[in-house]
């Protein structure tokens, strides 16, 4: 929360000591066997997670997954899981039959969303703003105004699009949302996108050709000094599906972004900047010293991972850590996996 609005830091802090207290109070009148927590990283949870660690009270966290699914862990989600760097392979299968699993759960039907009231989202909206207005808005949810991009500039970028040398090695890097946690806590060398679009360009290979791809819900809101740069270089914005220009490049690179599993699905190159669940040294590239980046794109141009390995991390990923579904869902399908994993792990 510092790192994102350093000017808060004294609300910060007294929202830390309210959590305290009140969480404390709470643990002590309740005095669970188990607490579930939401995602690793919020303040309210770190300071739970805290409390419990203290009361050796045993935490669970849940967190949305990538493909429509729930992470549901006991030490953490993102790059705190505990199944990072782990790889369990089945042996009791062939690597035809994992791989025909893993191709039932890309293309299995997923159940319909919940529609949430509007009239219940506007109210949010309605409340923070009012909040915000006289002062009593939560410090640990206000996030950091969105830069304003100049039209022209941005429209100018967009124009590059089609600019993307034919017969030349495309590069794709694939931008995430600033507030991310995975920006704020797992990106060692990196706090702001413009200079990761700087760092890739510069040390592309000889030759290659560089694309650079917008989050959907953050498309014209990275601050100026990136699209700047871009339009200094005439770096081409990607604005294709995601699946055709993954399918188009030669590497993909990403800070930590999920995206990188989707790309490493297809058996592409990826070069991962972050700390990620998925930065496993045997289907990606990763960046471990950023003095040696140049490095790791020029090798990531002959970069192939082994299809049988990339199977064994899917097979894993999909059937022993991956919990089909999601809160979000209109019928929670979930529940009783989840269930049945805290049951597993503790009793």
């Amino acid at each position: 929360h510092l790192r994102l609005n350093p000017a808060l830091e004294v609300k910060l802090k007294k929202q830390a000591m309210s959590y305290i207290d009140v969480l404390e109070k709470s643990l002590n009148k309740i005095k669970p066997d188990y607490i579930i927590l939401s995602g690793d990283s919020r303040m309210s949870i770190e300071i739970f997670e805290k409390l419990a660690s203290n009361k050796s009270i045993p935490t669970f966290h849940f967190e949305q997954g990538p493909f429509g699914t729930t992470i549901f862990d006991n030490k953490g989600v993102n790059a705190n899981a505990s199944f990072r760097n782990k790889l369990v392979i089945n042996e009791n299968l062939t690597v035809k039959e994992k791989e025909d699993k893993v191709n039932q759960f890309f293309k299995r039907t997923r159940p319909s969303k919940y529609k949430r009231n509007p009239i219940y989202r506007g109210s949010d909206y309605i409340f923070q703003f009012f909040t915000k207005t006289i002062n009593l808005l939560p410090s640990d949810i206000i996030l950091p105004s969105k830069p304003k991009v100049q039209k022209a500039i941005y429209k100018e970028i967009k124009e590059n699009t089609n600019k993307v040398k034919e017969g030349k090695r495309i590069f794709l890097l694939i931008l995430q949302v600033p507030e991310d946690v995975n920006m704020v806590y797992h990106s060692p060398f990196y706090d702001k996108h413009s200079d990761i679009v700087k760092d890739i360009y510069n040390n592309l290979p000889e030759g290659a050709s560089f694309l650079v791809r917008e989050h959907p819900l953050y498309k014209g809101k990275y601050e100026q000094e990136l699209y700047n740069f871009m339009v200094q270089k005439n770096i081409p914005l990607d604005q294709a599906g995601l699946y055709e220009s993954i399918a188009q490049a030669s590497v993909v690179i990403v800070n930590n972004s999920t995206v990188g599993i989707e790309a490493i699905s297809q058996l592409k190159p990826v070069v991962v900047l972050g700390h990620s669940y998925f930065d496993n040294d045997l289907i990606c590239l990763k960046v471990k010293e950023i003095g040696k980046l140049k490095e790791v794109l020029f090798n990531s141009v002959v970069f192939r991972p082994k299809q049988e390995d990339v199977i064994n991390f899917l097979y894993y990923l999909t059937n022993d850590i991956l919990i089909d579904g999601h809160y979000r869902e209109k019928i929670l399908m979930n529940k009783e996996k989840i269930v049945k994993r805290l049951l597993d792990m503790y009793v």
